[in-house]
């Protein structure tokens, strides 16, 4: 009857459903695993691009270090002539057969001599180092053998 379908006592009932369902879900998986994959690549070719500068790093420094080693003999070399040169320059001086321009010019190319014969040293130096850096060898124990030699020349 229409008078039970309509309650009029003044109380209403309510409920509600609400309900969330994706309705695609499978491109989002599949993308997170293509983005993975692209990622893992990049850090595998970052490690690639490394592993390629460390050893660019290595053979540069031990070419340098080679190079190094005839330059310091060199100039050990050129500077013991050029003393050679001064000494007797300045015994040339004190007979009269030779004046001081010529003993103060002998004196400063065997400075000169000098000053690029440590150049030289100072050039192995850092190339060692750098060379036992990018070999992953820069320790205590090498430094103390770099002092040495040094020490020792």
């Amino acid at each position: 009857t229409p008078s039970t379908l309509f309650n009029n006592d003044g109380q209403n009932s309510a409920i509600g459903l609400e309900l969330n369902l994706p309705l695609y879900r499978g491109g989002r998986t599949k993308t997170a695993v293509t983005q993975a994959t692209y990622q893992a690549s990049a850090a595998g070719n970052q490690v690639d691009l490394a592993e390629r500068q460390v050893g660019a790093a290595v053979r540069s420094a031990f070419i340098n270090l080679t190079t190094d080693r005839a330059r310091i003999k060199a100039r050990k070399n050129a500077m013991k002539s050029s003393e050679l040169v001064a000494k007797a320059s300045q015994a040339s001086y004190d007979l009269g057969l030779r004046t001081i321009v010529d003993v103060l010019l002998a004196q400063r190319n065997a400075f000169a001599a000098q000053q690029d014969y440590m150049n030289a040293r100072y050039d192995y130096v850092i190339n060692m180092l750098r060379l036992k850096q990018a070999a992953g060898q820069l320790d205590q124990q090498a430094l103390a053998e770099i002092n040495q030699w040094l020490v020792d020349d």
